[in-house]
């Protein structure tokens, strides 16, 4: 698989359903690069249009990278609480 430096990769160990209470684990895989990159994770109940109401989860990330250092910023917004309650970060070997 090929991987732009920079990014954040979400994963999980559901396999695919709507229900989310099967959900519980959730990883990212930071692949860093020596600048500051964006993105957003959306989560949400995969049932309901909740979503525009503000029933969703989206984390607003920011990771900045040196040789020396990683900074991963998350930002919360909605009110949607999903059923994993923490997020594993995993970094590339080396």
């Amino acid at each position: 698989m090929l991987v732009r430096a920079g990014a954040v990769i979400p994963l999980g160990e559901c396999e695919s359903t709507t229900d989310a209470q099967r959900d519980t684990v959730r990883q990212w895989q930071l692949w860093p690069a020596e600048a500051v990159t964006h993105g957003e994770v959306f989560d949400d109940d995969g049932e309901s249009y909740g979503w525009p109401q503000g029933n969703a989860l989206w984390l607003n990330w920011t990771l900045s990278s040196s040789a020396t250092r990683i900074d991963l910023t998350i930002e919360k917004r909605g009110d949607y609480q999903p059923a994993w309650r923490e997020i594993s970060l995993l970094l590339p070997a080396g």
